[in-house]
């Protein structure tokens, strides 16, 4: 992937989505990874990976708001299709954050923070194990090796 901003979605290992996150988005570019979070909520139940550690920052009050009225607007759709979501940061900042949203609007599913990417798949990957998903948990885990200590690909 190239420098710069961007919101990269991999979805090579469906149902696990990681979604990477670098440099501060447009209000445009976070509006449009919204609607795509939405299609995949249309795909089916998966876990997704949010990793947010090449976000310098939190962005602009107007992406927490479009956050929580998307949370709100997806929240039986989340319940449905979400099998659980995973954080990776280590800001504290970006921490705070997220706890605000959770405050504003509580996820209807499953949610974890860490570190690293590596720790976050693997949570992922017990998620679809305990959905009965175990071929997919199998084809997670396998790439747990090649992102050990790495925290944003």
């Amino acid at each position: 992937m190239s420098h710069g901003t961007y919101i990269h979605f991999d979805d090579s290992r469906w149902p696990l989505l990681i979604v990477q996150y670098a440099g501060t988005p447009t209000n445009e570019q976070f509006a449009e990874s919204l609607a795509r979070r939405s299609s995949y909520l249309d795909r089916g139940p998966h876990v997704t990976v949010l990793d947010l550690s090449g976000a310098p920052n939190p962005g602009p009050p107007e992406q927490r708001h479009m956050q929580v009225d998307w949370l709100k607007r997806n929240e039986a759709r989340l319940r449905d299709q979400s099998l659980g979501v995973a954080f990776v940061t280590d800001s504290a900042v970006m921490k705070l954050l997220l706890s605000i949203i959770q405050h504003l609007k509580p996820m209807p599913t499953p949610y974890v923070t860490f570190k690293h990417l590596s720790e976050a798949v693997t949570w992922a990957a017990e998620c679809l194990e305990r959905a009965g998903r175990t071929t997919e948990a199998r084809h997670a885990r396998e790439h747990v090796g090649p992102l050990a200590g790495r925290r944003s690909a």
